[in-house]
């Protein structure tokens, strides 16, 4: 079959890119043809660039959605421009499912998040209009997001009971826990299938390469300096504060550490516990400054 996995974005460490590759990859192995369809430039095989998650675009629908209708005069307006876009995003959609000979589709997030409302119409209509198949994979819901669980006009809001997901159409939903799938059984009456998260234990292992050799030296810090990685990008749903919690009592033990470490390093007394952050922060400066408050009172150094 020839199979096309669709996101905002690929190739990036979120969960749901981290995921796609993966699907991929065993996909492959037991003998598909897989494209990734997304709003990445430089990933992937698909390029529409109406579905980039980091576009002014993207974030104009988001906002207007769910904060404050502000950049329209109306809400037919508003309506209008989703709609504009969503025919874009169709006829490209339409073109690359022609041209790749596509038999099933797999949306990640698209009907299940809220977000990118055009993407959802568009896709919706193509898989309708084509009869392709399709399977759902729903990683997060719109209903487990606070800022996404206010609508700000009824067309925001027949889109979500419309698209999210889509029940006009024949489908295979696939959700990552067991209480993702009683909630959508409760609120849509869908049910679904758990496919969790999962690692690929038989990887290999991480070694030192020309890319991160010299991550100590550029982030400023010394070869027997313990780091604690925040492995995830940060935002509220994350609970960033943990992490820095777990530090600021690690550091308040550090006395017990010193010596030789596991791998051979000679942990001192002038030696530092650091939690180093992703660059993927993906929240407002209100938060990032509330986990500054909380690294202050636990006396953990960050490195952002």
């Amino acid at each position: 079959m020839n199979i096309a996995l669709a996101h905002f974005r690929v190739g990036e460490t979120d969960g749901v890119s981290l995921e796609m590759e993966k699907w991929r990859k065993v996909l492959e192995r037991i003998g598909h043809r897989v494209i990734f369809i997304s709003g990445t430039r430089n990933y992937g095989e698909i390029c529409i660039p109406e579905m980039d998650l980091h576009s002014e675009l993207f974030e104009k629908h988001k906002r207007n959605s769910y904060e404050k209708l502000a950049d329209y005069e109306s809400e037919g307006d508003f309506k209008r421009d989703i709609l504009k876009y969503a025919d874009i995003i169709e006829k490209k959609l339409d073109e690359v499912v022609e041209r790749e000979k596509i038999d099933l589709i797999i949306p990640n997030n698209i009907f299940s998040l809220g977000v990118g409302l055009p993407i959802a119409i568009a896709f919706h209509r193509v898989i309708k209009r084509k009869g392709l198949k399709v399977i759902g994979h729903h990683h997060d819901f719109y209903w487990e997001r606070e800022n996404l669980s206010h609508p700000t006009c009824d067309f925001v809001r027949e889109c979500l009971d419309k698209y999210f997901p889509p029940l006009d159409i024949p489908m295979v939903h696939v959700v990552i826990n067991k209480i993702a799938q009683k909630e959508l059984k409760k609120r849509k009456g869908v049910d679904s299938v758990v496919v969790p998260n999962v690692f690929d234990f038989e990887q290999p292992l991480w070694v030192y390469d020309d890319f991160n050799k010299d991550l100590r030296e550029r982030v400023g810090l010394s070869a027997n300096d313990i780091v604690v990685l925040q492995a995830t990008r940060v935002t509220e749903r994350k609970a960033i504060e943990i992490s820095i919690e777990f530090v600021g009592e690690l550091q308040r033990r550090r006395e017990k550490l010193h010596g030789i470490l596991y791998d051979g390093r000679n942990f001192s007394k002038d030696d530092r516990i650091v939690l180093l952050m992703p660059g993927l922060i993906e929240t407002g400066n209100e938060y990032v400054e509330f986990l500054k408050g909380v690294a202050k009172h636990e006396r953990v150094e960050v490195l952002w």
